[in-house]
Order: structure tokens, then sequence, then C-alpha cells
């Protein structure tokens, strides 16, 4: 009986994994290879940039704006998160407007977000002029975090990893994908 239970269960599991989907990015499912995650991103007016063994940057327009992308594949080679790098704005302003612009369109589509946090560590506070400052220095936090059964969206004002000056940062993982991964990685633990 035990062992009729368990195949039951296991089956089950299997076929709820079978009929997930995988996050879309551009409206291109992250369910392949990086290669071809990334010719079907070239298709759709991106250009690639850097091709390497830890995944392929892009440059291309994403939501208006041009971006750097970053396709980042499991140990299998299937994408399992994308990294969008928005440009750093002048101001704290446009920040700020980009922010919500974004915030609002990923609800839209996602729904409220799980997680929102939007503040300023003293002596730092909204509006005192030195918003980009403290973003600069780690004392202001803005991070928004949307979850679908297909995957997890983080929404952040960070500083650039490429400017180090602060910018809005997307990261898209891929649920199938990211829990292949984890899989993966505990047979090292």
């Amino acid at each position: 009986m035990k062992r009729i239970v368990l195949f039951l269960v296991t089956l089950g599991v299997c076929c709820w994994a079978g009929a997930q989907e995988h996050l879309k990015f551009k409206n291109i499912p992250m369910d392949g290879s990086e290669k071809a995650f990334v010719e079907a991103l070239c298709q759709s007016e991106f250009h690639l940039v850097h091709d390497g063994s830890h995944g392929a940057s892009l440059s291309g327009r994403f939501t208006g704006k041009t971006v750097d992308v970053f396709v980042m594949p499991n140990e299998e080679g299937n994408v399992s998160r994308v990294a969008v790098n928005y440009p750093s704005p002048e101001n704290w302003g446009n920040l700020r407007i980009d922010f919500y612009s974004l915030l609002r369109s990923l609800s839209f589509k996602y729904g409220e977000p799980v997680e929102l946090t939007q503040e300023f560590q003293l002596p730092f506070s909204d509006g005192d002029g030195r918003e980009l400052e403290a973003l600069r220095r780690g004392r202001a936090r803005w991070y928004a975090r949307f979850v679908s059964p297909e995957g997890t969206i983080h929404l952040v004002i960070a500083n650039n990893p490429m400017t180090q000056q602060p910018a809005i940062n997307l990261l898209y993982e891929d649920t199938i994908n990211c829990l292949r991964q984890d899989e993966l990685n505990s047979q090292d633990l």
C-alpha cells in the first residue's frame, strides 16, 4: 500500500512539474538553452555584446529604454535568470518616476507585489535632495518582488554593476530552471 501511495504522489508531482510553464521575458519563454534564448532575443531587436561561459550579455530596447541584458544559464545550459540593467538617470526624480512606472506595469501583469519596500535610512529621507547619495551609500532600499507560478521578478533601485551609479535593475528567475539548479547544487552538499 505504501508503495502505491508513494507512486501516486511521485506521479502527481511529475505531472504538476510537467504542466508548469516557464517565465517569459519579452514574451520568450525561458525554457530552452541559453543559445536558443539569446538567438530569440537577437531576433527581437537585441544585439549580442558578449557570450561567455557564465552567460551572455546583450543590449537593446526594453520598456522604451536602451538597456543591458544578461542571460544566465544553470549548469545544464538552460536559461534560469535574466537580469536587466537600466541606464543611470540624471536625477532622483527621473529614477523614482521610472521605478513607479515599472512597478505599475509589473503589477498590471503579475498582480500586487508580495514584497514592497521604499525607504531611506537616517540621515537621509525622500525629498532631502540627497537621495542618489543615499542609494550610492547603501542607505536606501527601493525594492519590489513579484511571484507567479512561472517565476519571480525582482524590481530594485541599486547601484548599476557597470557604472556604480543608482539605477533600476530587474531580475527574472524561472521557477523550473532555478529549482533544477538547486537540485544539482544539493547533490554537492
